[in-house]
């Protein structure tokens, strides 16, 4: 019996765009991003190239960006909302 491919294992890059992977399947397009040792991986429910790309950008430069009200909690506030 042969083993099932993971989603991870179906994905082609696309050259000439960094993090941008598309499923050989189904077509949909995945952004994969390592950010602090963690890969993050992220569907864009896309099959149209351009739309994956515009959606690639705005989720990596999300990845990049800290709440400015989460920097300002200190440890006891944040111990409070748990």
């Amino acid at each position: 019996m042969m083993k099932r491919l993971t989603t991870r294992q179906l994905l082609a890059k696309i050259p000439n765009v960094p993090c941008l992977y598309r499923h050989r399947i189904n077509g949909t397009y995945y952004g994969i991003k390592k950010l602090q040792g963690k890969e993050k991986v992220r569907s864009f429910d896309t099959a149209d190239r351009k739309v994956a790309e515009s959606k690639l950008k705005v989720w990596i430069n999300g990845l990049d960006r800290l709440d400015a009200e989460a920097q300002k909690l200190t440890l006891e506030e944040l111990l409070d909302k748990l």
